[in-house]
């Protein structure tokens, strides 16, 4: 009988021609024998190494990496355990920060706001005539690398009040990743400030 990782090897039970053998098998000792009766190896696929452990672990992570992990739903399960753990500190937040799905929508935000361009003259027009798609996967390169640099902010007055009033307007590429940063880090702080 073949064991796993939940339950412990039965012994097999000693027939009076086997003596002090377990197994019966001839070629090994009843020393080699007691020493194997006594651990319990798993033989199933992935687990070769006969690991005391889930040997479908392999393929759990396997799953997990593949299975897409809609950004509404991140958000929500970011906002439940901000809510559930209000002391809880959140790692690993930045990998959801550089994919193309929260990228997307912080480009679709910025888009919708209707803003001026920045300080490199770029507009949304010229971005979707370039291609939309190669603008994202260069920011999504630059964060992966860790070399994304923000651009100085364009710097406009406008009339306010009988005065004038400095406005800063950041370029697209830069308000697409404090849309995409926005969009990660909100539900933490949501969850403080929402009653209940």
């Amino acid at each position: 009988m073949q064991s796993n990782w939940r339950s412990p090897p039965h012994p097999v039970a000693k027939s009076a021609e086997q003596g002090s053998r377990i197994t019966g098998h001839t070629g090994k000792s009843a020393e080699d024998e007691r020493v194997a009766a006594g651990s319990a190896v798993a033989r199933k696929q992935g687990n070769a190494g006969g690991a005391k452990g889930p040997c479908c672990l392999y393929l759990i992570r396997q799953r997990m990496i593949k299975t897409p992990v809609s950004l509404q739903d991140l958000r929500r399960t970011i906002y439940v355990k901000a809510k559930a753990e209000p002391t809880w500190r959140f790692w690993g937040l930045y990998v959801h920060v550089c994919k193309m799905e929260t990228l997307h929508e912080a480009y679709r935000v910025a888009k919708q706001n209707h803003g001026a361009p920045g300080i490199d003259g770029v507009t949304f027009a010229a971005i979707e005539i370039r291609g939309m798609e190669s603008f994202l996967n260069q920011i999504r390169d630059e964060l992966v690398s860790h070399t994304f640099q923000p651009m100085p902010a364009r710097k406009r007055e406008i009339p306010k009040d009988g005065g004038t009033k400095v406005r800063v307007i950041p370029c697209i590429r830069d308000r697409v990743v404090q849309g995409a940063l926005k969009l990660i880090l909100e539900p933490i702080f949501e969850a403080d400030f929402q009653p209940g």
